[in-house]
């Protein structure tokens, strides 16, 4: 691919970015001179900032009718126009990552570019060329990994990976240690995620979580500082103390606890896919999101339970409890 210059846009939340690191490691691979920069989120400066070997630069989306993931307000135009006078070379490559273009390809097009490059709807009648259909049955990073065939990319492995450093861990271990979990065997528990409709039910985490506390387990329970509401009703249903570390980790420092977790239990939401990508077992619940879509690839190290998208009923405590034990059993 030899050295150019790439944008990648994929303006979206933390397990929507670790589900796109193949790719960028593909492009990487592909081209180790190249300069790589993220279109995405604000947050993301702490995200790319973790990929120095990957990324060279983020620049903020600055938001787009129809994109709900960063709000159009009286600011909008002016970060709008901001953006654009920050670009000051066009890309050879700018690759839309976000989403199956139906509304971000117009913000796409917005980019100058040589080559525009990814995902445009299913059932588009003409294919441009470098561009994708949409593929609806793909495992995200495999998704992801898609467009980048007619770029010549054949280096396409879909293993998530998330660095965790030293400073990550000194700051995990001070939380674990204020708590007086030094040095003790621990389970994540994340009753939080992204929409109600796809929160397994507060008071079977709480249920878990008891469960795994008799079998001489701490239990830390994550979350961030919006989902404090969640984190407290799970507190005052479980008859066993927790770990509340709920807002008060970083990026690194929950990577650093999941590393070193027997098991993550948790909903579709990020902290799946950080698990993922170290590779520590997990139980994913999944309530209103597809698991064929979004579930570890490994079925070995991470179970999945719940049917999604359908309509049948959602996984009970004894189900998660079960699977909880037996990867920790695994991994004894």
């Amino acid at each position: 691919m030899g050295s150019i210059e790439v944008a990648v846009i994929r303006a979206l939340h933390l397990g929507d970015l670790i589900c796109m690191i193949p790719a960028i490691r593909a492009l990487r691979l592909a081209g180790p001179r190249s300069r790589i920069v993220l279109i995405g989120l604000p947050w993301a400066s702490e995200f790319v900032a973790r990929y120095p070997h990957y990324f060279d630069d983020l620049l903020e989306f600055p938001g787009w009718p129809g994109i709900p993931e960063r709000e159009l307000d009286e600011a909008a135009p002016a970060r709008l126009a901001a953006f654009q006078s920050s670009i000051t070379r066009t890309f050879d490559v700018v690759l839309q990552l976000h989403g199956d273009g139906r509304i971000i390809n117009d913000f796409a097009a917005t980019v100058p570019g040589r080559v525009h490059g990814g995902f445009v709807p299913s059932g588009t009648e003409v294919v441009p060329a470098f561009h994708l259909a949409y593929p609806d049955t793909l495992p995200e990073p495999l998704r992801l990994l898609a467009p980048l065939s007619p770029l010549g990319l054949d280096t396409l492995d879909p293993t998530l990976e998330l660095p965790v450093f030293e400073a990550d861990r000194n700051e995990a271990h001070a939380l674990l240690a204020a708590a007086g979990a030094a040095g003790q065997p621990y389970v994540i528990v994340h009753p939080g995620g992204r929409g109600d409709d796809r929160r397994w039910p507060f008071a079977r985490f709480a249920a878990v979580a008891d469960a795994l506390s008799m079998r001489g387990l701490r239990v830390v329970v994550t979350g961030s500082a919006a989902e404090r509401p969640i984190a407290d009703a799970l507190a005052a249903r479980t008859s066993a103390p927790v770990i509340d570390v709920v807002g008060r980790t970083s990026l690194g420092a929950l990577a650093a606890l999941v590393d070193e977790a027997q098991v993550v239990v948790t909903n579709d939401t990020g902290v799946s896919h950080v698990a993922a990508a170290r590779q520590t077992p997990s139980v994913v619940v999944f309530v209103g999101s597809d698991p064929a879509r979004w579930a570890p690839i490994d079925r070995t190290r991470h179970i999945a339970l719940g049917r999604g998208l359908r309509s049948e009923p959602i996984p009970v405590a004894a189900e998660v409890i079960d699977a909880a034990l037996s990867l920790v059993g695994a991994a004894a």
